[in-house]
């Protein structure tokens, strides 16, 4: 595949022509994926691909890199699934151009797909993980991940640590190579209040003066709180993503209209997240629920839910403590006795007390909503979150009303 490149010289591809595209440009760059000859491909995509695309041509190639992050997800196996970097000038860049460049002259060039499918083939294959002109970034769960992904695009090779949806987060275990990632970090984005303490006993174990720390706890200002499940706050992912952009501005300063542009996206694309919150409040405030744990419970509150289970058994549930029999009592009765609509559960952590709980809720016609600690894959977090807040909002309607979920 490079010797197509090789053979389409840039002289031919300009002769092609477009009113919006410097060919000559786009052959620079396809040139710079294959042979690597300032040994850097990232560090050009924002200041030649503006050049070379026009701006709005070049947001939307830089876009597309997220659609294929999507696709990977923050979860892939070898942590870079997330990051399309130098993907994203071989791969989206080449086919926009070439999908231009068709639409103007079909019949007189056969040589602009050749190049392009070209340098994506070599852009596609060894990616490091930290590729030249990228900053190692850190989210110590998916969900930050994926901010730090959104908002730093080709410029960032990111790693999420805790990202299986499917296990419990509480029993994870940090490996050498989990250890090697945060040491080689210069920002991490951390959840703290205890809830990913390992983050911090392994950070001072890899002292590194130049490293960047969010700890979201303390963007919240809450050095203690009862439930560290910030995430579901509709607050907390706007901050973080704010703090991010900042701190990836300090990293690499070239870059900050690009981390700016990508931010004012990312808090667009929020926006989606509270209208839908809000709409579902209209529906559902005041209504009752009950839950097993307080994974959830600033979502509800967003929601104006009211939630009759004692915090006392949410706490002990939460902390692995086995509930007291007269709470336990308590949580029995809202359920045999339809007092609440749902029972929102956590999907990731059980025990016979929680498995108890939902097999009762079944049997006596009460809704039993999932909800998880950690985002699945191949999900940005603000589709996360509007799918959660239909669920609850459907579930929560059918039992109420009788409407389909």
């Amino acid at each position: 595949m490079v010797g197509v490149v090789g053979a389409a010289p840039v002289e031919r591809l300009a002769a092609v022509g477009h009113d919006h595209v410097h060919l000559v440009g786009v052959g620079e760059l396809l040139q710079l994926a294959v042979d690597r000859r300032q040994g850097d491909v990232a560090p050009v995509a924002q200041d030649q691909a503006v050049e070379v695309l026009g701006a709005d041509e070049a947001l939307d190639a830089f876009e597309g890199s997220d659609h294929l992050a999507s696709l990977g997800g923050v979860a892939g196996s070898a942590h870079q699934a997330i990051v399309v970097g130098r993907a994203s000038l071989t791969g989206m860049i080449p086919a926009k151009v070439s999908r231009m460049v068709l639409e103007k002259t079909w019949g007189r060039v056969l040589v602009a797909p050749a190049l392009a499918l070209g340098a994506l083939a070599a852009g596609a294959c060894g990616i490091p993980h930290a590729g030249p002109g990228q900053i190692a970034v850190v989210g110590a769960e998916s969900q930050y991940a994926d901010v730090l992904s959104q908002i730093g695009g080709a410029f960032v090779s990111v790693s999420a640590i805790v990202r299986n949806p499917s296990a419990d987060p509480h029993n994870f275990e940090a490996s050498t190579s989990v250890a090697r990632e945060i040491a080689q970090a210069r920002l991490i984005v951390q959840n703290g209040d205890g809830y990913d303490a390992f983050m911090n006993q392994i950070e001072s174990a890899t002292s590194n003066p130049s490293r960047r720390v969010v700890t979201v706890a303390r963007l919240r200002h809450q050095s203690s709180a009862a439930n560290p499940h910030f995430w579901y706050d509709p607050t907390t992912m706007p901050l973080v993503a704010r703090t991010v952009t900042g701190d990836l501005i300090a990293l690499a300063p070239r870059h900050g209209a690009y981390f700016r542009a990508r931010e004012a996206t990312f808090l667009s694309r929020w926006q989606r997240v509270t209208r839908a919150i809000a709409a579902a409040r209209r529906a559902v405030a005041g209504w009752r629920v009950a839950t097993t744990e307080p994974v959830g419970d600033d979502l509800l509150a967003a929601l104006g839910l009211v939630n009759l289970t004692p915090w006392r058994f949410q706490a002990d549930v939460m902390n692995g403590v086995d509930p007291s029999p007269e709470d336990l009592a308590t949580q029995q009765d809202l359920l045999t006795h339809r007092r609440v609509l749902a029972l929102v559960y956590n999907s990731q952590v059980a025990s016979p007390v929680t498995a108890g709980l939902r097999s009762l809720a079944v049997a006596h016609a009460v809704a039993v909503v999932p909800i998880a600690e950690i985002m699945p894959p191949r999900l940005h977090v603000q589709d996360w979150l509007l799918g959660e807040v239909t669920r609850l909002e459907s579930q929560l309607r059918y039992v109420a009303t009788g409407e389909g979920p």
